[in-house]
């Protein structure tokens, strides 16, 4: 099956006639193909899925787009409101995990269009494998021996806690955690987040519920990736006194560039053949130490590459999806009156349709139908 491949633009000829030759001698042989029916009509298409919110009235409403269409996603009438943060694609079926709620998030995923609630406070990740639907989700648990506020994951019903650091308060025996990103493989469930302690907390990841890896202290891990059997995670961590973006593969760090005197955030990661890849933003206060200015961007490596938003205002990336060499990132960018959701392909940025008000894209994926 062959794959859609991006092409480079070729260079000038020496001469007009002989340009006139070739683009003659093109047209022809497309005329020709056409004729003759030329074009396996069973090639895959290449499909970007983005999912997010868009506003209505003044709500966040939930939905996923399909190359550039939104499909709008149901929740109950009395939460008013939602968001989608992570989406799948299995055999066709849309999968999509995010909170329905206003004042108050109650997590929940929907297969298609068809939403199953979920305990907890917001689903954060998605993945499907084997026929089982796996979501992360946050919440408050209080009682029975566990922390009090902690990050959790659902293989299909079954509702794993994550390890916390021990505590040795009897009223509290485990400190919080949160859970932000999740891998499977291998049939192994892979998160991704924070465990709190009696100090500043560590970024961390699980394997399984209860094996936790603590990386370094001051630190959250937002993303996770497993490949050739190292773990990969990403996020950010304090220097000196601000954020810094950065990536973690095992419990190695790499601090990711950004511009002097800002601080950054990495939100995404995915690794192809050997290349870590990671999409965040940085940015700073302005003058009246009110509005944060962000620069949506994502890294090759060590390599910084900033992504357009309206040239003004201020623009975040949330996910990244890499196909066939090329790098899709999902984000949302300010238009100076409010934040629309969008993805860039190769930083060429592409609007998706929002509502009367804010909008934003916290996730991408690039499938083939």
């Amino acid at each position: 099956m062959e794959n859609v491949k991006r092409k480079d633009r070729p260079g000038p000829h020496a001469r007009l006639a002989r340009a006139a030759a070739l683009a003659c001698a093109a047209l022809v042989a497309l005329l020709a193909g056409c004729a003759q029916g030329s074009g396996d009509p069973g090639e895959p298409r290449v499909v970007v899925y983005a999912a997010g919110s868009y506003s209505e009235g003044g709500w966040d409403l939930p939905c996923y787009w399909r190359d550039g269409t939104r499909v709008p996603l149901p929740f109950d009438a009395e939460d008013q409101a939602g968001r989608v943060a992570a989406i799948a694609v299995d055999g066709g079926t849309v999968y999509t995990a995010g909170s329905t709620g206003y004042h108050d998030y109650y997590s929940c995923y929907w297969k298609g269009t068809e939403r199953s609630d979920l305990a907890g406070r917001g689903a954060e990740a998605i993945a499907v494998s084997g026929g089982t639907v796996y979501t992360i989700v946050n919440g408050d648990w209080s009682g029975g021996g566990i922390t009090a506020f902690g990050g959790a994951y659902y293989a299909g019903a079954a509702l794993n806690h994550l390890a916390g650091i021990a505590n040795t308060d009897p009223s509290r025996p485990v400190w919080d955690t949160s859970a932000y990103g999740m891998a499977v493989a291998g049939g192994i469930v892979y998160t991704a987040g924070r465990a709190s302690g009696s100090d500043e907390g560590y970024a961390c990841y699980w394997t399984g519920a209860d094996a936790r890896t603590d990386l370094d202290a001051a630190s959250e891990a937002k993303a996770i990736y497993v490949s050739g059997g190292t773990v990969y995670t990403a996020g950010w961590t304090v220097d000196g006194k601000v954020c810094v973006p950065c990536y973690w593969a095992g419990a190695a760090m790499t601090k990711l560039p950004i511009v002097a005197d800002n601080e950054g955030y990495a939100e995404d990661i995915e690794v192809v053949d050997g290349s870590v890849y990671t999409a965040g933003y940085y940015g700073y206060y302005d003058a009246d130490m009110y509005n944060y200015v962000h620069t949506a961007c994502y890294w090759i490596g060590g390599e910084r590459y900033d992504l357009p938003g309206d040239g003004t205002n201020t623009a975040q990336a949330h996910a990244i999806s890499v196909y066939d060499g090329v790098v899709y990132v999902a984000g949302c960018y300010n238009d100076g009156s409010k934040d629309v959701p969008c993805y860039w392909k190769d930083g060429i940025r592409t609007d998706l349709p929002g509502g009367s008000s804010d909008g934003y894209a916290n996730d991408i994926l690039i499938v083939e139908e």
